[in-house]
């Protein structure tokens, strides 16, 4: 949990949500709305939308902050101004500030387990709890053995509101891990006489007609005795005059370890294609037999329509989006997990800042995913009107037409929006 060194207001003001911070100087030329701010920091990308917030005024009317994003020892901050930073881990200590720079200092870090973000001018006094609000404050400190009790940083704690108020923090069973019920435990040993059988009723039914065996003991004038016949659908669909093909007998695969009640997705997809023969051929058996062979078709792997983006290349080449694009030194199929076989367009061979598998481009749900495919020098993107972002190693990121991926050594790839068809 952070804890805040509470001032009088007029000072710094802090604002806070679990895993991610910002310390601003409220003293500015343009006055700051706090639930503006608040806002900002529960966005899907909270550092973008609190320096729109922080910047609206320009950079000369821009105050004094430190920014900062902490997940797990992962950290990602932004300082400008009269403000230091001060990073602990198993490497030791670091430190950063953003006095005597113009706009600001960002940077990503690992093998963080506390930090420590202090105004130049900040006393010293009691420190204040705080988990998700705002609170007048000029210097934070966090520290993950403080947050051990908990299963995580997200759940839910006390506000500083009522820290300040006096509301003591909660102990006993709600922060305790419940223990396991031991009535919930399996016996060490089970008795040899219970056995589980099938229901008979499922496995009738799912056994053919002429493969059932016939059991020891009965003849074959059983039905007239009131045995169940079981019968298919597919022997009382009426089919149409003049059809001699024989139809093929189902072929039986053995379900293997299948409680028979499931539907599995390979069942529900042969359900639809018998519905769609079945539709396509109640009238007409020439197309029942066309619709058969479309189905025994293979489907073309990255075949799409009209694909709505492509990217352009620094050389003037340009590659459709129809299909999953893996960018690189010397890209490989074999790297890239996905559902389709990318296409691999090399760029910068001769650059060793390039990796081979460097970057992936995808559309999804008609949107743009750039995945950075653990490249070694990483990868930069630019949204139209923000300021650039460093992917992170192997999570998908949305795009928008307009956007820069940067993979260092002046190779620059643009996302741009496909024309019609004809433009192929």
């Amino acid at each position: 949990m952070l804890r805040v060194h509470a001032t009088a207001p007029g000072g710094w003001l802090t604002v806070a949500i679990p895993g991610t911070l910002l310390l601003v100087e409220a003293a500015s030329a343009r006055p700051l709305d706090p639930d503006e701010l608040l806002a900002a920091l529960h966005a899907d990308d909270a550092i973008p939308a609190a320096l729109d917030v922080l910047t609206a005024g320009g950079f000369s009317s821009m105050p004094a902050f430190a920014l900062l994003e902490y997940r797990g020892q992962s950290a990602h901050y932004v300082v400008r101004g009269a403000v230091e930073l001060e990073f602990t881990g198993p490497s030791g200590p670091c430190t950063a500030s953003g006095a005597g720079i113009t706009t600001w200092t960002e940077q990503l870090i690992s093998g963080v387990d506390g930090f420590t973000v202090s105004a130049s001018d900040a006393g010293d006094g009691a420190a204040l709890p705080l988990a998700d609000g705002v609170i007048w404050g000029d210097r934070v400190r966090y520290q993950a053995a403080d947050a051990s009790a908990t299963a995580s940083a997200e759940l839910p704690l006390a506000s500083a509101a009522r820290s300040a108020a006096g509301a003591q923090r909660p102990t006993g069973p709600l922060l305790q891990a419940p223990a396991a019920a031991e009535e919930t435990l399996l016996p060490a040993s089970i008795d040899e006489e219970t056995v589980i059988t099938p229901l008979p009723a499922v496995a009738a039914a799912q056994a053919p007609e002429d493969s059932t065996p016939i059991p020891e003991g009965t003849t074959g004038y059983d039905h007239l005795f009131g045995i169940t016949q079981l019968k298919s659908v597919e022997s009382a669909a009426v089919r149409p005059h003049g059809d001699d093909e024989a139809e093929a007998e189902p072929v039986v695969v053995d379900a293997g370890d299948h409680d028979g009640l499931t539907l599995m997705s390979g069942d529900i997809a042969e359900l639809r294609k018998k519905a769609s023969a079945s539709a396509a051929g109640r009238d007409d058996p020439a197309g029942r037999r066309a619709a058969d062979a479309e189905q025994a078709m293979p489907a073309r792997v990255g075949d799409s329509a009209d694909p709505q983006f492509r990217i352009e290349l620094p050389d003037g080449r340009s590659e459709l989006l129809d299909r999953p694009v893996v960018v690189g030194r010397s890209p490989s199929a074999n790297k890239v997990s996905g559902s389709g076989i990318p296409r691999l367009v090399t760029v910068g061979a001769a650059d060793a800042d390039i990796s081979r598998n460097h970057v992936r481009f995808t559309v999804e749900g008609g949107t743009v995913v750039i995945t950075d495919l653990h490249s070694r020098n990483g990868t930069l993107m630019s949204l139209p009107g923000r300021p650039p972002q460093k992917l992170r190693e192997g999570e998908p990121t949305s795009a928008l037409a307009g956007t820069i991926v940067d993979l260092g050594g002046g190779i620059r790839i643009t996302v741009v929006e496909s024309g019609r068809a004809a433009d192929r």
